[in-house]
């Protein structure tokens, strides 16, 4: 039986939820295990088998406090429960949404979708059917976008989506769970968001140890994501039994902004009914703000967007009340944002950055 998953987990939970990993705060009293349930005999291991279907939930893992009497080792290293945000935002997720270099776009989806439909191929040379890929570059550039798209297309591999390796007993434990985990619940994909921050080194040997597979990785593909690439040790980064692909995702381009802006743009024409507002030549209100945002990533044009559709909503509301609303050109309030957005932010960095939550 999985260290995580607990008597009470194995019945709650049905065999085709999506398993999605991630480390959070201590449980409250009401979700902590009682000595008696976790002395009292087990039912079958929980075993979810992957769904031809799009998954039904996402689970997290929480770190959970030893029941066991003294002298004997607690399994439960963890806890299991449902994520429901994340399972939103994968099920919400379309690479229509996701604006990248289309050649780029289409091998990373490519190499996801070949490794599991290739394990007679790997069969046939004698390697082991696993595969690494890594995604690099500056935050707010589309990793975590890239990967929800990935995860949302992809059938028959349950997702386990990991942000920390930290548990109530010690990082090195959760680095060895995670992986058991993963073999468990194979054909798999194994989500490591951070990896350079979580890679603390009491735990670089042992990750070294586990995602070489010294036990059986078979049928599990491991994606992890960096900001920070030169964080990582050499081993781990330029080791090609590792992570033998990496995808660098970098600042967008004019051409890519100016994609990015038409899409929002559209979603801007598309509330007119409730705003009252239209762009009447989007495609030249997009080249103008593409001009003007050279060095921004994705993350800081959505929150330009964002800003101006409260923007909107603010001078309704005003309306609404009867106050006087300036009736300048929506195209010149939208451009106003860009400066003022402009004027707050350090080209490179995040919106959360920029406003110093890390």
């Amino acid at each position: 039986m999985s260290p995580f998953c607990t008597p009470s987990l194995s019945r709650r939970f049905p065999c085709r939820d999506t398993l999605t990993l991630s480390v959070s705060s201590l449980p409250s009293s009401r979700q902590r295990p009682t000595a008696r349930s976790s002395m009292t005999k087990t039912p079958a291991p929980f075993m979810p088998k992957p769904s031809l279907a799009s998954p039904t939930s996402c689970m997290t893992l929480r770190p959970s406090v030893p029941t066991r009497p003294a002298g004997r080792r607690n399994l439960a290293g963890g806890e299991w429960g449902k994520n429901k945000q994340l399972y939103k935002a994968v099920q919400s997720a379309n690479w229509d949404d996701v604006v990248l270099d289309d050649k780029f776009k289409d091998g990373l989806r490519r190499d996801t979708k070949t490794f599991f439909e290739s394990k007679e191929a790997y069969v046939s040379l004698n390697i082991t059917w696993k595969r690494g890929i890594l995604l690099l570059g500056p935050p707010g550039n589309g990793k975590t976008e890239s990967i929800k798209a990935l995860l949302h297309e992809t059938k028959g591999a349950a997702p386990l989506y990991v942000k920390s390796f930290t548990t109530c007993r010690g990082p090195e434990e959760g680095v060895q769970a995670i992986f058991e985990h993963a073999r468990a619940h194979k054909p798999c994909i194994l989500i490591l968001e951070d990896l350079d921050a979580m890679l603390v080194p009491e735990v670089r040997s042992l990750f070294l140890n586990e995602l070489d597979g010294l036990a059986d990785n078979e049928g599990i593909l491991t994606i992890a994501t960096t900001n920070h690439p030169e964080r990582i040790d050499d081993a781990i980064l330029n080791r090609p039994s590792r992570f033998d692909v990496k995808y660098e995702f970098t600042l967008p381009d004019i051409g890519l902004r100016k994609a990015f802006a038409v899409k929002w743009l559209g979603k801007v024409n598309a509330l007119a009914a409730n705003t009252g507002i239209i762009f009447e030549n989007p495609e030249d209100v997009a080249s103008a703000v593409s001009d003007k945002t050279e060095g921004w990533s994705y993350a800081f044009l959505k929150e330009l967007f964002v800003s101006f559709l409260l923007r909107l909503a603010h001078d309704k509301s005003l309306r609404q009340t009867g106050m006087d609303v300036s009736s300048e050109p929506v195209e010149s309030v939208l451009l106003k944002q860009v400066d003022q957005l402009a004027a707050q932010i350090t080209k490179g960095e995040t919106p959360e950055e920029a406003k110093g939550s890390g």
